[in-house]
Formats: structure tokens, sequence, C-alpha cells
């Protein structure tokens, strides 16, 4: 008896503790310019569904944090 119930205890928590499926993010291919080419493709914010009006702030928290030269 303590063994069946062991049994189903077990198989209990495996079952509940599933991981349960999640919907596959988008896949994009990665993007590599061309050999030789100092032209890279580009996209705008907004195609990228990006909030364009919050980009001078972004830029100036990443100047802030030393995240990236101020010159761009």
């Amino acid at each position: 008896m303590i063994k069946a119930s062991r049994f189903i205890f077990i198989s209990f928590l495996m079952i509940s503790c599933s991981k349960k499926s999640d919907p596959a993010p988008a896949v994009t291919a990665l993007y590599f310019p061309p050999t030789g080419s100092s032209t890279w493709e580009s996209v705008t914010p907004g195609s990228l569904g990006w909030n364009e009006s919050a980009i001078p702030d972004l830029q100036s928290y990443l100047i802030t944090t030393n995240t990236v030269h101020s010159s761009y």
C-alpha cells in the first residue's frame, strides 16, 4: 500500500511540475553585412514597433550611463 501511495504521489508531482508549452518566439534570421562592404542594411525604429518619441530619452540615458559615446 505504501509503495502504491508513493508511486501515485511521485507521478502526481511529475505531472504537475511539467513545463507548460509556451508559444515559440518569432525567429528572425541573423544579419551579417556583405563581406568587403561598409554598407549595412537598416530599418526604422517604427518598423520595429518602437516608441519613436522615446528615442531621445533613451539616447540621453545611454549617454549618462556611459553606455554609448555622446557623438552617436
